[in-house]
């Protein structure tokens, strides 16, 4: 475009070389000759491509071209020029804040970006550190896969409550069984075992269910858990997922973490430590027997087999020899003196033959322990020794010596328990 000569595209150059289109006009009293304008060109060319926005150099240009082409005898007035001035300076400002905003923005996407990947790495590292150890995690969902009647154990922390409802619900939310959580032990924990049935005697069907606890959004020490040893960890596009128990659970959930089995119990303690235990009363694991066969001429001993049996009613004890035969099972039912112990009696006699077994040590075992990691079988006593051997440190009880790692509890009192 030109005025009185003057090429406008001049002005407004795109950069590009040659001219695509032109128009001429010419001006009569100050007005533009409509009749007298010409167009030359493409106007499919670039030059008339729309601008997404008017950056500062087109505003610029335009500003120029405004003075240069003005009415000599009717400049353009200093406060309108002044104005055009200030709004140039502030486009300009603008313009140079938007880009320092942008810049900032990448810088503080790359940082967070930086800062997740180290978050990410330091998190699958200490994934990895948990192989070993043992753990406590929430447990959100029960997956039944079993046939109806079969039982699937839901471990459950009931806090400071007396008991807890525990809910199973379906896909879309709704109460599919409704069990209650009693009978709470030493740790503050219960367990409630779910056959697959509804409240209304039907089978569910195999599946995932959610565990809900009723209170639990507003009491934080009532959950449902799981706790075993960490077997191995498996790095997903959610974070890295713990092997435990046979499930695959998100390093997120845990609740605790303990050395592990190796390092359970009292094992920990230092000699110094453990002398300290002198003339505490402890209880611990038994898991084995030594029998000694005097002949039916002499009157048998009676040897007394403790267990631990929590909210059950009763426990089975099975005797077995090298071979793992058994030699003798038997059935107690729990005290009544609120202990939640059993005892059984053994004379040396085989269940079958009546014959006394032969002389040897022989391994007891508790059944229900193991479908229930919180009943076991032990012995109690006073601590009168403290033996430093190369396996570790051992105390004394009951004339045998016991490692630090078969310790269950320790007491200053000695338990009062009557026999079944």
């Amino acid at each position: 475009m030109s005025m009185d000569g003057v090429n406008i595209n001049d002005l407004l150059s795109t950069g590009q070389s040659g001219e695509a289109y032109k128009a001429r006009a010419s001006i009569s009293g100050g007005k533009l000759d409509a009749s007298s304008t010409t167009f030359e060109g493409d106007r499919n060319d670039a030059l008339f491509a729309p601008k997404k926005e008017l950056e500062k150099m087109d505003f610029l240009r335009l500003l120029v071209a405004q003075l240069q082409f003005q009415d000599p005898m009717e400049p353009m007035d200093n406060t309108t020029f002044v104005a055009e001035l200030a709004q140039f300076s502030a486009l300009e400002g603008n313009l140079n804040i938007e880009k320092a905003i942008s810049k900032l923005d990448n810088s503080f996407k790359e940082t967070v970006e930086a800062q997740d990947y180290s978050a990410k790495s330091m998190t699958n590292a200490s994934a990895v550190s948990l192989i070993g150890k043992e753990v406590r995690l929430q447990e959100k969902q029960v997956n039944f896969y079993a046939d109806a009647g079969e039982k699937v154990p839901v471990r459950v922390h009931v806090g400071n409550h007396a008991e807890a409802v525990v809910e199973i619900t379906d896909s879309d939310g709704n109460v599919v069984r409704t069990l209650t959580a009693s009978d709470k032990d030493a740790e503050n924990s219960a367990t409630v075992y779910w056959d697959g049935m509804t409240d209304s005697g039907e089978f569910a069907g195999r599946g995932s269910y959610a565990i809900h606890i009723k209170g639990e959004d507003k009491d934080p020490g009532l959950y449902a858990y799981v706790q075993d040893v960490v077997q191995g960890v498996r790095f997903s596009q959610e974070g890295p997922l713990v092997k435990i128990g046979g499930k695959e659970l998100s390093i997120g959930n845990i609740m605790d973490v303990s050395m592990g089995a190796e390092s359970k119990g009292f094992e920990s303690l230092s000699p110094t430590s453990a002398v300290s235990l002198l003339g505490k009363n402890v209880r611990v694991i038994d898991d084995s027997l030594s029998y000694v066969n005097k002949g039916d001429a002499t009157a048998p001993e009676i040897m007394d087999i403790k267990a631990y049996v929590g909210s059950l009613p009763y426990g089975t004890l099975e005797i077995v020899d090298s071979a793992g035969n058994v030699v003798f099972r038997d059935t107690a039912a729990a005290a009544q003196d609120g202990s939640k112990t059993a005892v059984f009696h053994w004379d040396g006699r085989h269940m079958d033959t009546f014959d006394f077994v032969n002389t040897g040590e022989y391994g007891i075992r508790l059944v229900e322990a193991g479908r229930n990691p919180d009943v076991y079988l032990f012995q109690d006593g006073t601590v009168d020794g403290v033996s430093n051997l190369a396996s570790g440190t051992q105390i004394r009880v009951n004339g045998e010596n016991v490692p630090l790692s078969a310790i269950l509890d320790i007491s200053n009192q000695e338990r009062v328990q009557e026999d079944v």
